[in-house]
Parts: structure tokens; C-alpha cells; sequence
């Protein structure tokens, strides 16, 4: 659509990347918002938020640890045709950074054991533990691994930017880039004339990855909270520039 587009009941939609045409791989490459609002335009309401459910978003991951948070997904009272576009790109869902590394761990589990969720520990397993306990399947194994194999471009762009050489691990992952919410003014003030619920000119970068490709053993979530007004200038501010080279400098 050229970066420019209106959804079926008319909300415009904008893209960084701005092409007429993208496959579905491209548009998971990409960050296409239009790309996965039309994909998503196909589901039900139903079929939408159960994906969003399966993944384990909306509760705690039972960790154990105290005052765990749920995270929020819309209930399907309040679910509405606005609430359905905008979980396309990641609006009106808030996951804490272990939901996010479990359900990423869906994309890296080996064999027929890709695409389901992994049980969560603090420890690593002891010689006679089992390490492969699962959850429930959240995606049909070859659909997971396909995946996984895509998101090898996403990391393949960031590696060119990073202009860096000679890594021994081949890596996949997923960036993010959201904008950082205004929560509700103190008692006695009101929010600023300009506010339209967000800070100005202020992200949150995120990157998600694991490695080796082949052979998973590993998944990072690394965050950049607002990462300053000399990077928001040079556009840097986007997940694949801060986030992602934290996650591919660790991960190695």
C-alpha cells in the first residue's frame, strides 16, 4: 500500500518501511503494521484474543515469584473492531519481559517440542531433572520453525547496520519499538494540552532473540528504556538499533 492505508472501517495505518508490496514473510521482517492488520483482519475477535491468550499473555507465568504481573489483554467484553486492529501491532497488550521470553521459547524448542511453551524454573535443572517439560502447544511445530527461520533476516539487517564482523553464532529474533504511556496526573493537576496518552519523542526499544539457529540454547529480552533525545533524533531509537545489538553481543 505504498506505507499509506486506511483499515476496513477507516482508521489510517502507517508503516516505517514503505513498500507497495510485501510476501508474509516481509511483513514479519518488516514490522508491517498494514501487513498485520490485514492478516489479522481475517481472524474473528475470538480467534484473535485466544491467540493472544495461548501464548500465555494476560496471567502470571506461576515463576514464583511475589507479585508476579498478569500483564493486560482486553477482555472479550470490552473487545472491540479498534481494540482488534490495534493488538495487530502490539497496542492495548502489556507482558512483562518473562511472558515475553516464554512465549518467544515457543520459536526455539528443538524438534517436535517447537511451538509449545516451556514450564518456568529460577534454577538450572539438576543431572536428573527433566528439561523439556511443557506447557501446552501454542503453534504446530513446522509453523514455529518456519518462523524462527524468517526472523533470521530481521537479525541479518540489524548485523549489516552494526557493521560488525565474525560472529560465531547464527541468531534470531524480533524487535520492538513502543512509545511510553502517560499514566494519570496527580491529584489536583491535569495532563498537559498536548498529551494524546503518550510521552513526546520518548521509547521503549526491545529486541527478543535467541541462538544458536540451529540448536537453540538460549533466549534474551533486552529493553532500552527511553534511550535519549540524541538517538530519537538520529532515528535510533527503533528496537534493532538499541536494543538488538545488546541482545547479539550477549547472546555471543
Amino acid at each position: 500500500e505504498g506505507g499509506r492505508w486506511r483499515t476496513s472501517y477507516g482508521r489510517p495505518v502507517e508503516d516505517e518501511t514503505r513498500r507497495d508490496e510485501m510476501t508474509w514473510a516481509e511483513v514479519l521482517v518488516n514490522s508491517s503494521n498494514i501487513g498485520m492488520i490485514k492478516a489479522g483482519e481475517r481472524l474473528s475477535f475470538g480467534q484473535m484474543r485466544d491467540a493472544l491468550v495461548r501464548f500465555g499473555f494476560g496471567r502470571p507465568t506461576g515463576l514464583g515469584l511475589p507479585g508476579e504481573a498478569a500483564g493486560l489483554v482486553t477482555s472479550s467484553a470490552a473487545w472491540n473492531k479498534y481494540t482488534h486492529t490495534s493488538v495487530c501491532f502490539g497496542h492495548e497488550v502489556a507482558v512483562t519481559p518473562v511472558q515475553m521470553a516464554r512465549a518467544f521459547a515457543a520459536f526455539a524448542r528443538p524438534g517436535n517440542l517447537s511451538g509449545t511453551l516451556p514450564t518456568l524454573r529460577l534454577t538450572s535443572p539438576g543431572p536428573g531433572d527433566a528439561v523439556n517439560h511443557v506447557l501446552y502447544r501454542v503453534l504446530p511445530a513446522d509453523v514455529a520453525l518456519t518462523t524462527r527461520r524468517t526472523m533470521v533476516d530481521v537479525v541479518t539487517n540489524m548485523e549489516r547496520r552494526m557493521q560488525e564482523k565474525g560472529w560465531r553464532y547464527d541468531m534470531f529474533g524480533k524487535s520492538g519499538t513502543a512509545k511510553i504511556s502517560i499514566s494519570g496526573p496527580p491529584e489536583g493537576h491535569v495532563l498537559p494540552v498536548w498529551s494524546n496518552g503518550y510521552l513526546q519523542r520518548q521509547y521503549v526499544g526491545s529486541f527478543v532473540a535467541g541462538a544458536p539457529l540451529e540448536q537453540p540454547r538460549l533466549v534474551i529480552v533486552v529493553t532500552i528504556d527511553d534511550p535519549g533525545p540524541e538517538a530519537v533524533q538520529g532515528r535510533l531509537y527503533f528496537g534493532s538499533a538499541s536494543a538488538g545489538p545488546v541482545a547479539r553481543r550477549v547472546l555471543e
